[in-house]
């Protein structure tokens, strides 16, 4: 009997034009998303580049082209996509910009459990010249600081922002043409009439800033407009047109302008005096309450003062600072605006600007292992993204005795949880045992058909001839496919690394990622190849994809000078490698600050399956363990929260044709 096609619970808007240089990644954030009820709508507002072909080559029922009858901008591309919306939630996501895997997730959970917010949003951090730069203002999850600090600015990343598709219903329309450039700012406000808003504490978008955004472009504009929304408000909470002061307002508190004169500055101060007030007796602020919106308008309060002093008022701002009462409650430390000042004179007064500072992506050369050519891919300007990869094995030996025990795929959910947590899908790199045994490849094939994971192939033996290897790895191929339901793309060789044969082999069988060069490392004494040349970026040989497990210096001022094996005997270096196994946390922790530094985008930590059964070296008992899972979650932990980088999903390594492969096929019904 025919199923009935039901709606999906999200729709997400993404209007789109000229974006071929971010949408692909745009689109695989959505796509990687850990909640994967939703339609994505991508309304091609006339591009004339490739954008719309990109996103065509996305092999996903869920993506949806729109096309627009020309380029008829922003406004009229959401508006276009939101008629075709049949999800009961609206999350907005502009072409250029990141979700990070949870985002959809923590947001349902909110306004499932919150009938009256209307619209929730999350925390955006700052991607710009491939660095995260995270933006530490507080969260709004109190509705009522929200509805107050939106009188005097913009707490809302709207491109982070998810909203019931019945409050655009009750409004009419969601954006108006006659507010373009302050669209979203329009629209929060006229969302209020229909319930609350509130921002998550978690950072779950990452905010592309580059010369072609729209606030860069339209900047006059958008105050303009920004101003005769707050004039709006202001004639709904004070009863009068305040037309000037929302001209302020906007210039000053909403856009972080510099103040020009004295006058300026004391009637903005008095007016945000004003306005707090006015709020606190219309909505019965709490005096918790008061004192957070008190203190958010203390901040940009001082973010104004600053930047007049920056643009050349050294005495003013300091003297009149007093103007906002209670300015005292969000002051900065003095040396914050000693070098606010400084900065200021240098530029204003002596002509010296501050250069824009930018991570290394020297052009690595090319390198030849085992006779064959490995080309390095072009650096990239995008955040840092930390995949994992797991040995998955039998944890008796690696030999073909048929009685090896592969009891540690049970084993394996203390880490998983915290992939999981992340959004991070893990690559369980699958031998023989584990894809030929129920006990093997059924724990790991629960996780696989929830999209938690993703399987991959090892093989221990080198890939070489005699031509024997190839046909056990087309055995092992055969095995996965069998008993997980789809055809390992990733692979993972053993101890003695790639051999001659490898590379054409993985290329032959359908293998598109590998994952098996260390770099510095020399394998020759154990039969293998030299790869003291590799360095932590991904390479391509012939059609395969080449991603090197993280390894690398920490310790040394000048790494490329020097050869690895003296700066080890002379203590001035130490070769760690992303891994739990023998490493400290603090040890991995400090490779990766290194190696973001030297422009590393690209990492990979990888252990074995075995020790979460307590069955290697470094695991051997449950206190062990817990060190093990705890080494995991502090370098995760640090990875993210202080690199802001993202929890890598292995489909974004392959072909946009071929990335809905790695899962056995689901069915949207919608």
């Amino acid at each position: 009997m025919p199923q009935t096609p039901q709606a999906p619970l999200i729709s997400v808007l993404m209007p789109a034009f000229n974006a071929q240089a971010y949408i692909r990644q745009s689109v695989q954030s959505v796509l990687a998303q850990t909640c994967e009820n939703f339609e994505l709508l991508v309304v091609d507002d006339g591009s004339t580049d490739n954008t719309r072909a990109i996103v065509a080559a996305i092999d996903d029922p869920r993506v949806r082209i729109i096309d627009s009858p020309g380029n008829c901008g922003v406004v009229a591309a959401r508006n276009r996509g939101i008629a075709a919306a049949r999800g009961r939630y609206i999350a907005i996501h502009d072409a250029d910009d990141i979700s990070v895997p949870n985002r959809f997730v923590r947001q349902v959970e909110y306004l499932d459990t919150h009938e009256t917010v209307a619209g929730v949003c999350a925390r955006q951090s700052i991607l710009e010249h491939g660095t995260v730069r995270f933006l530490r203002a507080p969260a709004g999850t109190d509705p009522l600081v929200v509805r107050a600090v939106l009188h005097f600015s913009n707490p809302i990343g709207h491109a982070s922002l998810m909203f019931r598709a019945a409050s655009v219903a009750a409004l009419g329309v969601y954006q108006r043409e006659d507010m373009a450039y302050a669209e979203d700012f329009d629209f929060l406000h006229r969302l209020l009439a229909v319930g609350e808003i509130c921002e998550l504490p978690e950072y779950l978008v990452l905010y592309r800033r580059h010369e072609a955004n729209i606030s860069r472009l339209r900047r006059i504009t958008m105050l303009e407009r920004t101003a005769a929304v707050l004039q709006q408000a202001y004639a709904r909470l004070l009863g009068e047109t305040c037309a000037d002061e929302a001209r302020l307002m906007a210039n000053h508190m909403v856009a972080q302008e510099p103040f020009a004169d004295a006058g300026q500055m004391v009637r903005t101060g008095r007016f945000l005096d004003r306005i707090i007030d006015a709020l606190g007796d219309r909505h019965a602020l709490t005096a918790p309450q008061r004192l957070e919106v008190t203190r958010r308008a203390a901040r940009l309060w001082w973010g104004v003062v600053q930047s007049s002093v920056r643009a050349g008022q050294f005495v003013m701002p300091l003297r009149h600072h007093g103007a906002f009462s209670a300015a005292a409650s969000g002051r900065p430390p003095l040396r914050r605006i000693a070098w606010a000042a400084l900065a200021g004179f240098a530029t204003n007064r002596l002509g010296v600007s501050r250069p824009q500072t930018r991570p290394t992506n020297a052009v690595r050369p090319s390198l030849r292992i085992g006779g064959v050519e490995f080309h390095p891919v072009p650096p990239s300007q995008e955040p840092p993204t930390l995949y994992v990869v797991i040995d998955t094995e039998a944890e008796i030996d690696r030999t073909e005795a048929a009685g090896r025990a592969v009891s540690a795929m049970h084993q394996q959910a203390p880490a998983q949880r915290l992939f999981d947590a992340w959004g991070v899908r893990p690559v369980y790199v699958a031998d023989d045992a584990v894809a030929s045994r129920p006990e093997g490849y059924e724990p790991l094939r629960a996780i696989l058909d929830r999209h938690g994971c993703v399987i991959g192939a090892q093989m221990h033996a080198g890939v070489t001839p005699p031509f024997e290897e190839a046909r056990k790895l087309r055995s092992l191929v055969a095995a996965i496919e069998r008993n997980f339901g789809v055809t390992p793309l990733f692979f993972r060789a053993g101890r003695h690394g790639v051999g001659p044969n490898t590379m054409g082999l993985l290329g032959d069988v359908g293998f598109q990622v590998d994952f098996s060069l260390l770099p510095h490392a020399d394998l020759r004494a154990q039969g293998g190849p030299d790869l003291r040349r590799v360095e932590c970026v991904p390479y391509r040989a012939g059609g395969v994809l080449s991603v090197p497990m993280t390894r690398g210096l920490i310790g040394a001022r000048s790494p490329r000078l020097h050869p690895q094996g003296m700066l080890a005997r002379l203590g001035l270096a130490n070769t760690v490698t992303l891994t739990p196994e023998g490493f400290s946390a603090a040890e991995q922790m400090q490779l990766i600050d290194a190696m973001i530094r030297r422009g590393c985008r690209t990492f990979a930590l990888h252990y074995h399956s075995a020790s979460l059964a307590k069955q290697t070296p470094h695991v051997r008992n449950a206190a062990e363990l817990a060190e093990f899972i705890g080494r995991i979650e502090a370098v995760g932990t640090h990875f993210f929260q202080v690199h802001g980088g993202l929890p890598g999903n292995p489909a974004d390594l392959l072909p946009p044709e071929m990335r809905g492969r790695v899962w056995p096929r689901k069915k949207f019904l919608f």
